[in-house]
């Protein structure tokens, strides 16, 4: 048999309405500029730098091993 009174009360929650304005952004006084993607003297520069990067890795590599 349960005896003990509960002196702390028990909140009840409560639904809150949600606003009912809807809010439209204002329009952009200026041109966004398009999306761009990479170029081709971009894509060309990554793989110079990569063949570098490449080529020079035993280089360093065998450097490494000889001097250490």
């Amino acid at each position: 048999m349960d005896t003990q009174a509960n002196l702390i009360p028990i909140p009840i929650p409560v639904a809150v309405p949600a606003p009912v304005s809807i809010s439209v952004p204002a329009p952009v006084p200026y041109p966004l500029p398009e999306p761009r993607g990479f170029t081709t003297a971009d894509i060309l520069w990554a793989l110079g730098i990569w063949s570098v990067i490449v080529c020079l890795s035993p280089v360093i590599v065998f450097y490494m091993l000889m001097v250490a």
